[in-house]
């Protein structure tokens, strides 16, 4: 009988230990996902208020009628006149989004988010690479 022949790959415990975890490790990364968009929903909701309460208060600084303001702040329709007002002031589909405040401040948070899920992938893509060496120098000492 050959040497390890007859045992089961799963029944090895270093194999059971990766694979539980990379079950776990997708877990949380499946909950992390879910936690980024509610936390970036929560951002942006948060960003648009305080965008319409600095428009409400500069129109109200501006003595015009509170009936107007919020008129302006609930209307959904568009129409040439706001088109052309925000192009004369240069902002258009090409604005660069740094150029709009809560935009900017927007993609801050998301690039932060984005690196802290990312750094600990690039760790399993070196844990990857070590396994490998691993498994390829036991299956050169297992033949020899």
């Amino acid at each position: 009988m050959e040497r390890g022949g007859d045992m089961k790959f799963f029944r090895d415990r270093q194999i059971k230990g990766y694979f539980i975890f990379q079950f776990i490790f997708m877990i949380i990364l499946f909950a992390f996902g879910i936690y980024f968009c509610k936390k970036q929903v929560s951002a942006v909701r948060l960003m648009y208020l305080e965008h319409d309460i600095d428009i409400a208060s500069s129109l109200l600084e501006q003595e015009v009628p509170e009936e107007v303001v919020v008129t302006a702040i609930t209307s959904t329709t568009k129409n040439a006149n706001g088109t052309e007002l925000l192009n004369s002031i240069g902002i258009n589909k090409e604005t660069s989004s740094s150029m709009i405040p809560f935009l900017s401040e927007f993609q801050i948070v998301i690039f932060y988010y984005l690196v802290l899920l990312y750094l600990p992938l690039f760790y399993l893509q070196e844990l990857s690479f070590f396994l490998k060496k691993g498994v390829n120098f036991m299956r050169k000492r297992m033949i020899l």
